[in-house]
């Protein structure tokens, strides 16, 4: 029996380990989903208060998926090392020393990072215009920046042939250079480190909720994601660096405090005592604000970022140690920039200058505009529109992203040829429609920073002439918002027209679908850019939309915001009341609308906006278009990064339950016991305990070795039945290898110690082959399978455990709040009646519990929110999928 078990046990670990390959790889198929409707509400149509729909094969894939707790088991051998004076522990002093180092590692990578980005940009720039910039700028009509002729005109001209060739080549050029960086970008993921595709944010999260993956935290994926995100932004693809930043953060924030490394196969001497689930998760998290604060030179975004969508667990103390890591994240991105951005030296290290290429404000805004209590009008419509757009945005994600699981993931070279696909059609929209895209005057239209800086794309045009679309199209993610956000000059008013509402909204509709079409795909990229760019694009066609319909003003010379020139009897003429019109103010707004839309981020976001833009005075229309955007979208789809979350099947406890059709305080009304009841007991069995004094290294043995009741904590019981507290499976798996090892110290705390313990069991994290014959020699061996197991050593006394008629509204605030993979429900006579796990939590499971009692599902009859055989297996105390 015990041989067959652990023969079983072998083979299941392996099919979960395999499942979670497709995962991470991307490459995971759920067929049964194929008849849904396109639009069935409860899979990828969803509001925020529907419950998602699994699928049989996707509860499979949930299963496969370990959890985590936050806190370490309180038992013996961790008091004895909290009183061993001589133990190496974790003083304020080393946390405050942890969090400073990973602060200036982050920041050094996201200086590395955005200096390759803006190096590789300026040289493919320089491939296809002319970058040097000829005449004056005060004289718009003589000034010339951007070119490319014919050839014949080239070989005519006494101008000089620009170095980015003749417009024969430009597409070639372009699209060349293109092509090669995306295949460049996906062939290093799909063949080398698969988990460093896409942004990892989800995965972050998902993880820090307490849902344990592997890979997602190694050195390979690491190095893979630097390398793949700058060739992926820099190929022009419709992605950021932002998104990769922060996952790269939070690899940082693990390794850095956890100082080894098994990919070097090295382990320091440094940071011991940090090498625990709670130290970790909180360095990761520390880790995610600061890769925001590099990417964005956002420290408190950073801090209120990783507070409101990354952490699940938070505390006074680590708010200021947070807030000190990204403090420093930020800083030494922002003082190597300034000295060396573009691995150019400026001579100016130190300095830290708001504007300019080498900016300390990622999209500083120099020109300062009054707010009007009007712009709230504009703002809730920008918030509506954008609201929409950005549901749809997420919509449309997750239909790429299923398409792609279905018919490109599971094969290799299709994977490397969708980016390159999207970067050659990319590329042939880019240079069709600017090629037929009309000039524009730059002496009417053109803001005169703008002209200075050689940021327009002259293209074909005549001298004195730029082409509105090109100069969009061929910039990169982080220029073009900069363009976007200009607004007009201080003096004269020049720059609100400098695009139109035609190039824009070209613009838009290009970058929106390929941007939907590379997020997901197999290189790593970040949707912020993308997203300020859409939302900008957004807000910049009301901002022209506004202008035409009020009339545009002749001079803002006059206006308090422009000159500061005091006004007889203080009255503002009609130009100066309607001043706060600007399609470069609007562009700002829409942006935070849309990246709230997509995100639902609402503090964060608006702390965020106004660090990068420097502008204060839009604080109030920005936090009103956010809202305005996020309320709208919470109506028609979840989150972008909880929806993916969803669609990758991980294991995730939201904030607060979402069921659809329940009001405030239903699950108030229902008990655990009532949760329990629901669950099918006839072929889930009984829950397996472990009795103080009574078992043997067999029982234990034979128990662990079941492939159908694998737990991943164990109730511990006394003799009369009552209930001691738990111990875990990896524990009970290191004392049962050590004595299959010959060793017999480890069965007393005396001979083993706290770090060795989570030694013994992190080597045996991913090895079912060692867990097997461990179990194999434990059960076969005869002196060994009779001899005593003392559990006592062992047993977490402090467990959390409720009555059965503990309300189950207060059970999952419990379970989320302190990060517990294991609730123990227990009768009036303090035995075991059941153990709930993270599955049983979830908002589709908790649906099962308000049905019978008059909850309607609008859902229809979709998975998960049903009854009968889909949900046989269901993740407690006494089924298959208890280890999670």
């Amino acid at each position: 029996m015990a041989e067959l078990s652990t023969a079983a046990l072998l083979a299941k670990s392996r099919r979960a380990t395999f499942v979670q390959d497709e995962v991470e790889n991307g490459t995971h198929s759920v067929t049964d989903a194929d008849q849904e409707g396109f639009f069935k509400r409860g899979r990828d149509f969803e509001a925020v208060g529907d419950a998602h729909s699994y699928t049989a094969q996707e509860q499979k894939v949930l299963e496969s998926f370990e959890s985590i707790e936050y806190l370490p088991p309180n038992n013996a051998i961790y008091r004895a090392y909290l009183g061993d004076p001589s133990a190496e522990r974790p003083t304020q002093t080393s946390r405050w020393v942890a969090m400073g180092l990973i602060g200036l590692t982050v920041g050094f990578v996201g200086f590395l990072l955005k200096s390759t980005i803006d190096r590789i940009g300026e040289w493919r720039r320089s491939l296809l215009f002319d970058v040097e910039c000829r005449g004056d700028p005060t004289h718009p009509e003589l000034y010339s920046c951007g070119y490319i002729s014919h050839v014949a005109e080239a070989a005519t001209s006494d101008e000089p042939t620009p170095p980015g060739g003749t417009m024969e080549w430009l597409f070639p050029t372009y699209a060349g250079v293109a092509v090669a960086f995306a295949c460049a970008a996906a062939s290093v993921v799909v063949l080398i480190e698969p988990a460093a595709a896409s942004s990892g944010i989800p995965e972050v999260i998902a993880y820090l909720n307490g849902t344990h993956q592997r890979k997602i935290f190694a050195l390979k994926t690491l190095v893979i994601k630097f390398i793949s995100c700058f060739l992926a932004v820099g190929s022009g693809m419709a992605v950021g660096p932002e998104g990769p930043m922060i996952h790269m953060g939070s690899m940082m924030g693990r390794g850095v405090s956890q100082m080894r490394s098994q990919a070097l196969g090295c382990t320091l001497p440094f940071f011991r005592h940090f090498r625990n689930t709670k130290d970790e998760r909180d360095f990761i998290t520390a880790g995610s604000a600061a890769g925001v604060a590099s990417a964005f030179g956002a420290p408190v975004g950073g801090l209120l970022f990783a507070l409101e969508e990354v952490a699940s667990t938070w505390s006074q103390t680590l708010t200021w140690q947070i807030f000190f890591c990204a403090m420093s994240a930020a800083s030494t991105t922002i003082v190597l920039s300034s000295a060396f951005g573009g691995y150019e030296f400026s001579g100016r290290f130190g300095q830290l200058h708001a504007g300019g290429p080498n900016s300390a404000i990622e999209f500083y805004v120099s020109d300062a505009i009054d707010v009007n209590i009007l712009l709230f009008i504009p703002s809730i419509l920008i918030g509506l529109t954008c609201g929409v757009l950005g549901a749809l945005f997420t919509f449309v994600n997750l239909k790429v992203a299923k398409f792609r699981r279905q018919r490109i993931a599971p094969h290799k070279p299709l994977r490397v040829l969708e980016p390159m696909t999207n970067m050659l059609i990319l590329a042939a929209l880019t240079f069709l429609f600017t090629l037929a895209y009309p000039c524009t005057s730059v002496a009417d239209h053109a803001h005169p920073e703008v002209l200075a800086e050689g940021m327009l794309v002259r293209l074909q045009c005549d001298v004195g002439e730029y082409n509105e679309l090109a100069t969009l199209m061929y910039a990169s993610g982080h220029h073009a918002v900069l363009l976007l956000f200009s607004r007009r000059s201080d003096t004269t008013g020049d720059g609100r027209t400098m695009f139109g509402a035609g190039s824009v909204l070209i613009f838009l509709a290009v970058y929106f679908i390929m941007a939907c079409c590379a997020a997901g795909s197999a290189v790593s990229s970040g949707l912020v850019v993308p997203m300020l760019l859409i939302g900008a694009c957004v807000g910049r066609i009301y901002g022209v939309v506004f202008l035409a319909c009020i009339g545009l003003p002749t001079s803002l010379s006059d206006c308090p915001s422009a000159g500061d020139v005091p006004l007889p009897g203080d009255v503002l003429a009609p130009e100066c009341y309607w001043s706060f019109v600007d399609p470069g103010a609007f562009a700002l707004i829409g942006a935070a609308a849309f990246f709230g839309g997509v995100s639902r981020l609402t503090i964060a976001l608006t702390v965020i906006m106004i660090e990068i833009t420097n502008d204060v005075r839009f604080l109030l229309p920005i936090m009103l278009a956010v809202m305005v955007a996020k309320w709208v979208a919470d109506g028609i789809t979840h989150s972008l990064y909880h929806a993916i979350i969803e669609a990758k099947c991980l294991p995730f406890l939201s904030p607060e339950v979402s069921l659809h059709g329940a009001r405030d305080g239903d699950l108030e009304r229902f008990t655990v016991a009532d949760l329990l009841s629901s669950l099918p007991t006839q072929t889930t069995g009984s829950v397996v305990t472990l009795e103080m004094g009574k078992e043997t290294y067999r029982s234990v043995a034979v128990k662990l070795g079941d492939p159908d009741k694998r737990h991943g904590a164990y109730p511990v019981v006394d003799k009369e039945g009552r209930f001691e507290g738990t111990v875990t499976r990896g524990q009970l798996l290191a004392m049962l290898d050590g004595a299959a090892r010959g060793g017999s110290a480890l069965s007393t705390p005396e001979g083993v110690g706290y770090l060795q313990m989570l030694t013994e069991v992190e080597g045996l994290v991913g090895d079912p082959q060692k867990v097997s014959n461990a179990l194999e020699r434990c059960s076969k061996d005869e002196g060994l399978a009779i001899r005593p197991f003392d559990l006592a050593p062992y047993v977490n006394a402090s467990a959390f455990a409720v009555r059965d008629v503990f309300s189950l509204h207060r059970a999952y605030m419990l379970f989320r709040t302190m990060g517990l993979r294991h609730l123990v429900v227990t009768n009036a006579d303090n035995h075991v009646a059941g153990v709930l796990t993270r599955r049983d939590l979830m908002d589709f499971r908790l649906h099962e519990v308000l049905h019978p009692h008059g909850h309607h599902d609008d859902h229809g009859d979709g998975h998960g929110g049903g009854h009968g055989g889909v949900h046989a297996h269901l993740g407690r105390a006494h089924g298959q999928s208890n280890a999670h």
